[in-house]
């Protein structure tokens, strides 16, 4: 299992293993008898290698024998902090947003409340801080509103999306993977 910030340099979280880990595995996978009591409790401390408030992109890298047909490993659950590590400040000012799906490949939709009668602007910024796209969105009223992107160019990295509700502007990193 590995983590990173920027999608490009990886850091391990955890060692690999394989049927080897446990006695049980083994012996369900010679005998086939593979049952849900085998599923085994990790947890893994992000906060050794990352700060609190990082974002993250976490993978799972599986490794395979070709001589062998069987069952491979599932994740039953996972929970990142359940329980908050610092005190979440609400936003104070007239509107917020949300970009997903976050990573994206082609489309993500930017969802946004606008708490009174405003022009609205999005902007994208590619990884190089070029302008890709300067949208007037038009005078909106109070209200929740969604806006679809289409990503049909430019390079894998990160971007940001920049919206502008009045005199307000607020951005977020979008991870773009090719």
């Amino acid at each position: 299992m590995e983590a990173t910030r920027n999608g490009l340099d990886w850091i391990a979280l955890a060692d690999g293993y394989d049927a080897g880990f446990s006695s049980d595995w083994i012996s369900a996978f010679n005998n086939g008898l593979i049952t849900v009591s085998m599923f085994k409790h990790h947890e893994i401390n992000l906060t050794d290698k990352f700060a609190v408030g990082d974002t993250l992109l976490i993978r799972f890298k599986l490794f395979s024998n070709t001589f062998i047909t069987g069952w491979g490993w599932a994740i039953n659950y996972m929970a990142i902090q359940e329980e908050p590590l610092a005190a979440e400040v609400p936003y104070g000012g007239s509107y917020n947003f949300n970009v997903y799906p976050n990573p994206a490949k082609q489309r993500v939709s930017i969802d946004y409340q606008v708490a009174s009668s405003s022009n609205v602007y999005v902007t994208v910024f590619d990884p190089l801080g070029r302008v890709l796209l300067n949208d007037h969105l038009g005078q909106k009223a109070a209200g929740d509103y969604s806006y679809g992107l289409h990503l049909n160019e430019g390079l894998s990295g990160f971007y940001i999306i920049q919206l502008q509700v009045g005199s307000e502007s607020r951005k977020k990193k979008l991870l773009v993977l090719r």
